[in-house]
């Protein structure tokens, strides 16, 4: 992690700024949400064990689907309204 994730962060940098021309406020809630993410990280260790990383990618994909049941409940809320 320690390696991987100033990489990550940096090229986060240029999607944001292409996403921000294009949907500006999708970029802008991505970048709350990497805000928030970001916030709850002391340190980066140098390696994850085993069972870290499965929490690593456990943790992604509820994260994944939680935007996608933002994204659905929304347009839901917009079908009601019409």
């Amino acid at each position: 992690p320690a390696t991987v994730f100033p990489m990550l962060i940096k090229l986060n940098h240029a999607h944001l700024s292409k996403l921000a021309k294009d949907k500006p406020g999708a970029a802008t809630n991505r970048k709350k949400d990497i805000g928030e993410i970001v916030e709850g990280i002391d340190d980066y260790s140098k390696h994850l064990s085993l069972e870290e990383q499965g929490l690593f990618s456990l943790g992604y994909y509820h994260q994944r689907q939680a935007t996608f049941s933002k994204s659905e409940s929304q347009e839901t809320e917009q079908g009601a309204l019409k």
